[in-house]
């Protein structure tokens, strides 16, 4: 069996990770498939070979965008034979909110490539519950809620406790996606610095140094806070295996954490952190002002510029949950593996389909 994976790993460490887990779950269930992979925007290169392929799987990332030609060639798109399939894939979404999701709209283009998956293809797979609300009320139904593949780290599927460690000795801090919220990550960082003083701090980069030039000058300032860059690459998030706390901004920070079965807090920038937390029934948490909730991007803009963008009050409701965290047992946390764990089994049936 041949599958094509069309990935969309280009810089940034998150996809490089969506890539490397989608590559794994293929192969835990068909160990005998030749793999191939091939980048999203590069489908017009392989056309003729991807063809003759057994299915074609087009796992995670913000694939059901509303203008989906801005991502992808999708003309090209429409033009394999070979079944499709969407694995994790998610909405593209400002902020978190049930509002947001009823006015969310693709257009025509986006429409026909994904009806011709959901009709003619091997099915929709959802990284949360406001994307399956989405999809469900543009009218598809071969859907099914798989979570992100970045969610899984197949030797701790199974496990639905913590790592053993309840000490704060290695912190890590993600950076922000969006450098409005990049003096919130400076006085977070500072925070948990006073909050843990004899912890060690580190910093990570997701896209790198270069992309993040004024945070990064910023952060080398405060004392004892060592960086490190992973851009580029999945290899990086191996970091992440020395981690007690992770604190951050990263979507796919917080979800490698929550993979490997550590302790960890996303601050949401966007509709992606909100799914992701609703969906593990994780507290949310977010970089910006609560009360604002549209899909529109000149709206949102507008929002931005404002002083209401802002969560003034993300220190105290970090430290609240914190505390919370520990009086608990970190019971949410241990919930959300429950959770992840019988995506899993979603998961699994969804990627089975190709073989059938």
């Amino acid at each position: 069996m041949k599958i094509f994976l069309l990935s969309g790993a280009y810089k940034n460490a998150g996809d490089f990770l969506i890539e490397e887990r989608t590559k794994y779950i293929l192969s835990h269930v068909y160990p005998e498939s030749q793999l191939c992979v091939c980048l999203r925007n590069e489908v017009h290169k392989k056309l003729n070979e991807i063809n003759k392929s057994d299915a074609v799987v087009i796992g995670g990332g913000p694939i059901y965008m509303k203008n989906l030609e801005n991502y992808i060639p999708i003309d090209s798109y429409m033009n394999i034979t070979a079944p499709m399939m969407i694995v994790g894939g998610g909405w593209y979404g400002y902020n978190g909110g049930k509002n947001v999701t009823k006015n969310y709209k693709f257009n025509k283009k986006t429409y026909s490539l994904l009806a011709k998956i959901d009709k003619e293809g091997l099915g929709l797979g959802c990284r949360d519950l406001y994307t399956m609300q989405i999809l469900k009320q543009e009218g598809f139904d071969n859907i099914m809620m798989t979570g992100c593949p970045a969610w899984y780290d197949i030797p701790n599927i199974n496990k639905t406790e913590l790592n053993e460690s309840h000490n704060f000795n290695n912190i890590f801090i993600s950076d922000p996606a969006d450098e409005i919220n990049d003096v919130q990550a400076i006085l977070v960082t500072q925070y948990l610095k006073r909050k843990y003083p004899n912890a060690n701090i580190s910093f990570i980069f997701h896209r790198g140094i270069k992309t993040s030039r004024k945070l990064y000058e910023n952060i080398k300032k405060i004392e004892n806070v060592r960086i490190i860059d992973i851009s580029n690459s999945s290899s990086g998030f191996e970091e992440y295996r020395n981690c007690d706390l992770h604190v951050g901004y990263r979507v796919h920070a917080h979800i490698y954490n929550l993979s490997i079965r550590n302790k960890t807090v996303l601050i949401e920038e966007d509709g992606r952190g909100a799914g992701v937390n609703e969906t593990l029934g994780l507290p949310s948490i977010r970089a910006y002002n609560d009360l604002i909730s549209t899909d529109s991007k000149l709206t949102h803009a507008f929002y931005k510029r404002s002083h209401y963008y802002k969560n003034e009050k993300v220190l105290v409701e970090l430290d609240n949950y914190l505390d919370l965290l520990q009086e608990t047992d970190f019971q949410y946390i241990k919930n959300a593996f429950t959770l992840q764990k019988a995506y899993w089994n979603n998961m699994v049936r969804f990627v089975s389909q190709i073989n059938k």
